[in-house]
């Protein structure tokens, strides 16, 4: 995507799905620019109100200095200290979910940098459910990896879901 979004000169924030800086208790910046750009698109939105980031978004649109913590934001959303820095890989990829959440995984970051609005995002959000709901299908009858695997992106295609029904 950075390849295609450079070579359209198109100027967006992407972040990775698992970022290594977590690894050492930190998210870089681009992260935090990432939650700004959709807590301001997503305002009032189902979104905002289904992920309960009204306060999270708030803080970010008002600005934040150096003192903010993504990291803290995405620890304390997960249920963990806000003093947590690095943990276990449960630990941890619950505060990578809470990022996901709050960065909208791109989809807010691509949204205001193409002029998409005139998109037929309720279509989107069907074919999202309908994805759901397969995938879903296939999850109850694997074990194991394989199963976490399913539901893992059961819940990104309702998160995309979400985030299409609020655009």
């Amino acid at each position: 995507l950075r390849d295609l979004a450079k070579g359209a000169k198109l100027d967006v924030t992407f972040v990775e799905e698992m970022p290594v800086d977590i690894f050492q208790g930190k998210f870089s910046p681009k992260f935090t620019s990432a939650c700004t750009i959709a807590a301001q698109l997503l305002q009032g939105t189902i979104y905002e109100t289904y992920y309960g980031l009204a306060d999270d978004y708030q803080t970010l649109r008002n600005g934040v200095g150096s003192a903010y913590s993504l990291v803290a934001t995405c620890a304390c959303r997960a249920g963990l200290s806000n003093n947590w820095s690095y943990g276990s890989c449960g630990e941890t990829g619950t505060v990578v979910e809470q990022q996901l959440v709050l960065t909208t995984h791109n989809l807010a970051s691509l949204f205001t940098a193409l002029d998409i609005s005139d998109f037929n995002w309720s279509r989107m959000a069907q074919r999202c459910a309908t994805c759901v709901y397969r995938i879903l299908a296939v999850a109850a009858d694997a074990g194991g990896h394989e199963r976490l695997m399913h539901t893992k992106n059961a819940a990104y295609a309702w998160r995309q879901l979400i985030f299409f029904m609020s655009v």
